[in-house]
Protein backbone atom coordinates (compact mmCIF):
# COMPACT_ATOMS: atom_id res chain seq x y z
CA UNK A 1 0.00 0.00 0.00
CA UNK A 2 1.34 3.47 -0.83
CA UNK A 3 0.84 6.58 1.25
CA UNK A 4 1.21 10.26 0.46
CA UNK A 5 2.41 12.87 2.92
CA UNK A 6 -0.58 15.08 3.71
CA UNK A 7 -0.19 18.72 2.74
CA UNK A 8 2.86 18.17 0.54
CA UNK A 9 2.97 20.17 -2.69
CA UNK A 10 4.51 17.23 -4.54
CA UNK A 11 3.49 13.69 -3.56
CA UNK A 12 6.07 11.61 -1.72
CA UNK A 13 5.14 7.93 -1.85
CA UNK A 14 6.27 5.20 0.53
CA UNK A 15 6.15 1.78 -1.11
CA UNK A 16 7.19 -1.12 1.17
CA UNK A 17 9.00 -4.05 -0.46
CA UNK A 18 10.43 -7.07 1.45
CA UNK A 19 11.40 -5.11 4.58
CA UNK A 20 12.86 -2.23 2.59
CA UNK A 21 10.95 0.91 1.70
CA UNK A 22 11.11 2.65 -1.66
CA UNK A 23 10.44 6.38 -1.43
CA UNK A 24 9.44 8.21 -4.62
CA UNK A 25 9.14 11.92 -5.30
CA UNK A 26 6.66 12.56 -8.12
CA UNK A 27 6.25 15.77 -10.08
CA UNK A 28 3.28 15.98 -12.44
CA UNK A 29 2.70 12.20 -12.28
CA UNK A 30 6.34 11.44 -13.20
CA UNK A 31 8.88 9.94 -10.84
CA UNK A 32 11.52 12.65 -10.40
CA UNK A 33 13.63 10.92 -7.77
CA UNK A 34 13.66 7.81 -5.61
CA UNK A 35 15.65 6.03 -2.91
CA UNK A 36 15.49 2.91 -0.75
CA UNK A 37 15.45 2.80 3.06
CA UNK A 38 16.85 -0.57 4.11
CA UNK A 39 16.63 -1.83 7.72
CA UNK A 40 19.50 -3.87 9.13
CA UNK A 41 20.92 -4.98 12.46
CA UNK A 42 24.32 -3.75 13.60
CA UNK A 43 26.17 -5.85 16.17
CA UNK A 44 28.35 -3.91 18.63
CA UNK A 45 29.93 -6.42 20.98
CA UNK A 46 26.98 -8.33 22.48
CA UNK A 47 24.52 -5.53 21.63
CA UNK A 48 22.28 -5.67 18.57
CA UNK A 49 21.15 -2.28 17.26
CA UNK A 50 18.47 -1.81 14.62
CA UNK A 51 19.55 0.71 11.98
CA UNK A 52 18.35 1.95 8.60
CA UNK A 53 20.50 2.61 5.57
CA UNK A 54 19.84 4.76 2.52
CA UNK A 55 20.67 3.36 -0.90
CA UNK A 56 19.72 3.33 -4.54
CA UNK A 57 19.34 7.10 -4.68
CA UNK A 58 18.56 8.33 -8.18
CA UNK A 59 17.21 11.55 -9.70
CA UNK A 60 16.11 11.64 -13.32
CA UNK A 61 18.40 13.90 -15.46
CA UNK A 62 15.71 16.46 -16.29
CA UNK A 63 15.18 17.13 -12.55
CA UNK A 64 18.86 17.55 -11.65
CA UNK A 65 20.42 20.95 -11.06
CA UNK A 66 24.13 21.69 -10.73
CA UNK A 67 23.57 24.90 -8.79
CA UNK A 68 20.91 27.38 -7.83
CA UNK A 69 21.46 30.81 -9.47
CA UNK A 70 22.23 33.49 -6.94
CA UNK A 71 23.18 31.03 -4.19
Amino acid sequence: MSESVAGAETPILFLPDDGSTRVELKIEDRIASHLWICPYTLCIGAARVRRDGIGGVETEPEYRSAATPGA
